[in-house]
């Protein structure tokens, strides 16, 4: 995504944070079989290609080391504490 390319992929349960399906990437789930599918969608459909990988590249600039390192500092901040998580 943060290539500037358009990103195709199946749920993985940790790439749930970051893609949303038809929004800035395909994703499907493993047991429809659909990658190919997919993959034939954008190279088909410039428009699709060019508008996901402009929201994945948007989506992608917001994952950054300081993010992360305050996601990071607060859960052990809430463990420390006993704050149960969100």
């Amino acid at each position: 995504m943060r290539c500037g390319a358009a990103f195709v992929t199946v749920y993985n349960s940790g790439n749930a944070d970051y893609c949303r399906h038809e929004v800035n990437c395909l994703m499907s789930y493993r047991y429809e079989n659909r990658l190919f599918y997919d993959l034939d969608r954008l190279i088909h459909n410039p428009e699709l290609r060019s508008r996901l990988a402009r929201e994945g590249e948007k989506e992608a600039a917001k994952w950054t080391w300081e993010r992360s390192v305050h996601a990071f500092e607060t859960a052990i901040s809430r463990i420390l504490q006993g704050i149960p998580a969100p």
